[in-house]
């Protein structure tokens, strides 16, 4: 425990260094990624009540539940052609940053919705816009690789990623506890509205950290897509690619089977929070900040146990451990 507590000491300091004091283009990087997992750490633990907002609605499980699918169809239908789009791009972070915003905003436009609608008829505004969302989802989830890779570089991926979603989890934590309190202290759907609408901020400031990385333009691949190829071309392109990454093919098979299982009980939770249990708001968001306030030490130990028995460890171990969470 000391050891842990002598390492995250040491860490503050560093992370004090580079916000205040960034010396070099990668300190810079390395402040804006931090700071951009606070804006997104703030929206993140009030996201956490979207999908409780729309059961106190009196949305049906099947609406609640479209707003872990839809993000699920849409990348599944987009991703490969936003990939490519994003290939062609000299820099893909204006495209990171705008659709993170896009994405973070949407929050405060469902704060609006019950203004305009009442009861269970603001939920199918609400579960519409999100549909919409799910665009620039698609755009941020795969831009947030190449972004965060291009920051991190070859050997140091575990070093910052583990500090962003440090930082992510400590301000989800605090975020997601202070938004279940006051969602108590103000009469519904008033203080939903609320904490959504405030929720801008913390977009607003992800988009200004975020729209600051600096990576390298990619010349050579917006040079070289200026040439056409039909369709079938790129299509055996990717197939012999996948054949030629058998690890990586063996990687993305386990992973559909693991997230299938995982994210059928997503849209559960909320409707067991509210409609079993009888959680208030505050206690709900007690539960996610107990939720978030582990990962803030699990990330260093994942980190330091990766460096000694590899990747493929963490990864099979950690599985197996939140596999049993919804048991």
């Amino acid at each position: 425990m000391q050891h842990i507590f002598s390492m995250l000491q040491q860490r503050g300091a560093e992370w004090a260094r580079w916000l205040t004091q960034p010396t070099s283009v990668q300190e810079r990087n390395v402040r804006n990624v931090l700071i951009d997992g606070v804006g997104v750490g703030i929206v993140s633990g009030i996201a956490t009540f979207l999908s409780v907002f729309l059961a106190r609605l009196g949305a049906s499980p099947f609406t609640v539940s479209l707003l872990t699918s839809m993000p699920a169809v849409t990348g599944m239908l987009l991703a490969i052609p936003v990939g490519r789009m994003l290939e062609r791009q000299r820099n893909v972070v204006p495209w990171y940053s705008r659709a993170r915003v896009w994405v973070l905003s949407s929050y405060a436009l469902t704060g609006l919705v019950p203004f305009l609608f009442a009861g269970t008829n603001a939920a199918i505004p609400i579960i519409a816009i999100w549909a919409i969302a799910t665009i620039p989802q698609t755009i941020v989830s795969i831009a947030f690789t190449v972004v965060m890779g291009a920051v991190a570089g070859p050997t140091r991926r575990f070093y910052l990623m583990s500090r962003r979603w440090t930082v992510l989890g400590a301000t989800t934590a605090i975020a997601v506890a202070l938004a279940g309190f006051i969602l108590d202290l103000i009469a519904f759907p008033l203080n939903y509205q609320i904490v959504f609408i405030a929720s801008f901020f913390g977009g607003l400031l992800s988009f200004i950290f975020s729209s600051q990385i600096s990576i390298p333009d990619n010349v050579s691949q917006a040079a070289a897509h200026k040439q056409h190829r039909p369709w079938h071309a790129r299509l055996s392109q990717g197939i012999a690619a996948l054949k030629e990454n058998t690890a990586f093919s063996r990687f993305m098979l386990s992973a559909f089977v693991f997230n299938c299982g995982l994210n059928m009980s997503a849209p559960l939770l909320p409707l067991y929070w509210v409609r079993v249990v009888n959680a208030s708001d505050s206690w709900i968001g007690i539960i996610n900040t107990v939720n978030n306030g582990v990962l803030l030490v699990a990330y260093f130990l994942w980190v330091s146990v990766a460096q000694r028995r590899g990747g493929r460890f963490v990864l099979l171990a950690s599985s197996l451990g939140l596999a049993f969470y919804p048991l």
